[in-house]
């Protein structure tokens, strides 16, 4: 594993922790526009999707859920990093999913659409199933990416109109079954090391 994905905090700001074993949180901070200058060309970026890659497929690789996520200022690259690592790694599964992920709504929508591709009569239920039978799938499918591009709504602080804490909310769509073989991959601006509490 890189350096940069250590187990604690590193020099350069960086940050990785555990959620509840057996899935994974590591995060990969990416550094602000002013610290890119040249190192920001493809050279850079190259070595990021690879240590995404050494991330997800590791050499001793176990078969588990494995969450990453890409977080760093605006206008970075994190997006562009990923729609990367798909292009390279997309062979590598069965199914690749991107749900926009900037707002609840947006979730919700990325949900809605997800499972009207699936089945047209899920077009038809609320929210609340769109989130079950969303869920089901993933926790009961192997070998898929799912990328939320923009979670940058969460913070300690915010809530939900139902006063509910953003970040539950947002976890409330994360695939959680440890035997299934998918990859998370989440793009913020948020310093979302608290998603491991």
């Amino acid at each position: 594993m890189k350096e940069h994905l250590s187990a604690a905090r590193d020099a350069n700001g960086v940050y990785s922790a555990i959620l509840p074993k057996p899935t994974y949180l590591e995060q990969l901070a990416l550094p602000s526009q002013t610290n890119i200058g040249i190192i920001g060309t493809s050279v850079y970026r190259k070595q990021i999707i690879s240590d995404i890659a050494e991330y997800f497929f590791p050499e001793s690789f176990e078969p588990g859920l494995r969450l990453l996520v890409l977080h760093g200022m605006p206008g970075v690259g994190k997006t562009y990093i990923a729609m990367q690592y798909v292009r390279q790694h997309y062979d590598d599964y069965e199914r690749v999913f991107l749900l926009n992920a900037g707002t609840e709504a947006e979730i919700q929508h990325s949900c809605y659409e997800f499972l009207k591709d699936l089945n047209p009569a899920y077009a038809k239920l609320d929210p609340d199933e769109h989130r079950r039978i969303f869920l089901n799938y993933f926790n009961h499918h192997g070998k898929w990416l799912l990328i939320f591009d923009g979670v940058d709504f969460l913070d300690l602080k915010s809530s939900g109109p139902d006063g509910t804490a953003m970040v539950d909310v947002f976890k409330s769509y994360l695939p959680t079954n440890s035997a299934s073989s998918g990859h998370i991959l989440i793009t913020s601006c948020c310093d979302v090391d608290y998603l491991g509490s």
